[in-house]
């Protein structure tokens, strides 16, 4: 499934290269906030209270800030420094204490 989503990106190609994200936060920041990616990411999942999910190249938290005011805790998969220093930023910007951050590679953690 990954390998296909990856293929059927056209960000596919930078998928595993951080520095390439590391220099595009605000653009993709932008880019997800105009497209109410997270809306409708949030509109096709079932969410409860008592869930703990897993965000896997969670960028600048698109979903993680709102899957993190509902659910019990989420853990953040991401290589970008950039992309998780925005997170951080945006998460301590309402306030939430139940994310957890892997800065790594998702195939990279054990």
């Amino acid at each position: 499934m990954w390998n296909e989503a990856i293929e059927g990106s056209r960000w596919g190609q930078h998928a595993g290269k951080p520095e390439f994200w590391d220099e595009r936060v605000d653009w993709f920041e932008d880019l997800v906030q105009q497209s109410d990616r997270a809306g409708m990411i949030m509109s096709r999942i079932k969410i409860e209270p008592s869930y703990r999910v897993l965000d896997i190249g969670a960028g600048p938290g698109t979903t993680t800030i709102p899957l993190a005011k509902i659910v019990k805790g989420v853990t953040v998969v991401e290589p970008s420094n950039g992309m998780l220093a925005r997170l951080k930023e945006n998460a301590a910007k309402e306030n939430l204490a139940n994310i957890t951050y892997i800065p790594k590679k998702w195939e990279d953690v054990e």
